[in-house]
């Protein structure tokens, strides 16, 4: 048993060895694969040698050690199929607000909350059930087990953001595809989108406020590219927007705008009667 558990550190120490030359294999299911064989084999081994002890021992003592062969066995059982817990599915997360609670929800309750797997284990299931900006996000971080609760920090300040998310649900539901006619597929598909969102969204805001998020969304859609971008930069990054902050924002633009209008005009007409008079 000795043996079967220096052979796990040593392929422990070559696997990181190798994911610290090439990120490419931080990513690969090495550790997964081998941890299925590993287990299988240890708990294979394990109950040849308790079956060997037992054939060792008085019949007296048999008896006696069957119960506590069955508790073991089961025992080794669950502890042989806990690694292959980590493979039930993990949706992996591109970096959609939209689909970030979900995605921490499931990695927190199957990796994250396992006490049996290391830190850096967890690192390598969570570079794993990544792509896109959001694997960009950590890929600088060396696999150790320090550097798992900083990557988690990563994601956390990057993707935790409850304005973006109500944003993303917002816009997905205006971009939803039209049904086409006497299409029953369309029509179901349609419905369950939208009340996907629906329910998104209402764990992230009040009726008004999803109400106010709807007029927002519309209204900004039609306003140009400079009004737009002035409407962005005042932006909170933390709390939902109101139409009144929107109506104040469109009072104040077209005051500003007004304004600047009638200083042109002024500067026009008073350009034009000097170049008049200069022409007397």
């Amino acid at each position: 048993m000795e043996w079967i558990n220096s052979l796990n550190q040593a392929f422990d120490s070559a696997q990181t060895s190798l994911e610290r030359l090439d990120f490419a294999e931080i990513s690969s299911d090495h550790r997964i694969e081998f941890a299925e064989v590993f287990m299988d084999v240890k708990a294979k081994l394990s109950r040849g040698l308790a079956a060997h002890r037992k054939s060792q021992l008085p019949a007296s003592t048999a008896a006696n050690s069957t119960s506590i062969d069955i508790t073991n066995n089961a025992d080794l059982s669950f502890r042989s199929r806990k690694p292959r817990l980590p493979n039930l599915e993990i949706a992996r997360f591109h970096g959609s607000y939209s689909e970030w609670p979900d995605f921490l929800a499931t990695f927190t309750t199957v990796i994250g909350n396992d006490d049996e797997l290391s830190d850096i284990e967890k690192l390598q299931y969570l570079r794993s059930s990544l792509g896109g900006v959001a694997l960009e996000t950590i890929r600088s971080l060396e696999p150790s087990n320090a550097n798992f609760k900083k990557a988690m920090n990563l994601l956390v300040n990057r993707f935790d953001n409850k304005v973006l998310h109500f944003q993303a649900h917002v816009q997905a539901i205006f971009g939803l595809k039209g049904v086409e006619k006497g299409s029953s597929k369309g029509l179901r598909e349609l419905s369950d989108c939208m009340n996907s969102h629906l329910r998104a969204i209402r764990t992230l805001a009040n009726t008004q406020q999803i109400l106010d998020g709807l007029l927002i969304h519309i209204v900004t859609r039609k306003l140009d590219q400079r009004t737009r971008e002035k409407w962005e930069e005042d932006l909170s990054i933390t709390e939902l927007s109101t139409w009144d902050a929107m109506e104040s924002f469109l009072e104040k633009r077209c005051r500003m705008m007004v304004n600047l209008d009638q200083a042109l005009e002024t500067q026009t007409s008073g350009q034009q009667k000097m170049l008049k008079a200069l022409r007397c």
